[in-house]
């Protein structure tokens, strides 16, 4: 009984855990270092990453930063074609992950409407995660400085604030040259680069590469398994079952 146990735990921990990825990027006021999790929402990371791979983050301005709620961003610096094979990609089954202080969605107006546009929060909101597409995949670990200095002169967009808020149509046809024109001191993304390597921290107290995520974030937002994985390891049951028979027929033949 206990060899079959012992292989049980053996073949259980050869199942595949989700990598984590990283991903830095540099501003105007600094750095900041995102945490990404496949299984939170795998559509959605898979695009976020996609996204930073081909440099469409690149230049982008941070076009709508409401102080105390999010920042969002991810219209194209400059409008092109080959921008356009970004398409809508299909909600994420939604794991009712809580959105904490720098957490990382993509934005949507409905079902099935994520492209390019993903929002970081500024502090936990419990109002968000109710629509479809607004499914947590990543969170800020590094640079929450870099974010706090980020301009929130212009507020809302200008759908919501129609003093100086950015119109989201003309950005999206005219870039960076209409935001530099109306708006000259909004914050900008530089670059963007997938990395595979964690963070390491430089300063603060906290020994932790990880001085933003917390053990109960760890414990209540990172599922053990997701669904491709529990599938792996149900697909595994056959295997050990037939392994334990013929462990116990070995045994009754000693006996």
């Amino acid at each position: 009984m206990m060899k079959m146990m012992l292989l049980v735990i053996v073949l259980c921990m050869m199942v595949p855990t989700a990598a984590i990825k990283y991903v830095t990027c540099g501003s105007t006021t600094g750095n900041l270092t995102i945490e990404v999790h496949e299984e939170w929402s795998q559509l959605g990371a898979e695009r976020f990453l996609d996204l930073v791979e081909s440099g469409f983050y690149n230049g982008v301005g941070l076009f709508r930063n409401v102080k105390g709620f999010l920042c969002q961003f991810g219209l194209p610096a400059e409008p092109s074609e080959k921008w356009k094979r970004f398409k809508r990609i299909k909600d994420d089954v939604n794991k009712e992950i809580a959105f904490g202080k720098g957490y990382m969605s993509f934005a949507g107006s409905g079902s099935h409407s994520r492209t390019t546009q993903v929002f970081i929060t500024h502090r936990a909101n419990k109002r968000l995660g109710k629509s479809p597409w607004e499914t947590p995949f990543g969170l800020v670990v590094e640079g929450f400085d870099a974010i706090a200095a980020w301009s929130t002169e212009y507020g809302d967009i200008h759908a919501f604030n129609k003093k100086n808020g950015v119109e989201t149509g003309r950005l999206a046809k005219e870039g960076n040259a209409y935001l530099k024109e109306g708006f000259p001191n909004i914050s900008y993304l530089t670059t963007c680069q997938v990395s595979r390597s964690p963070p390491t921290a430089t300063s603060g107290p906290s020994p932790s590469p990880f001085p933003a995520v917390t053990q109960q974030i760890r414990q209540t937002a990172q599922p053990i398994f997701n669904t491709y994985y529990l599938v792996y390891l149900i697909g595994m049951v056959p295997g050990v079952v037939l392994v334990a028979l013929l462990v116990i027929r070995k045994r009754r033949r000693k006996l």
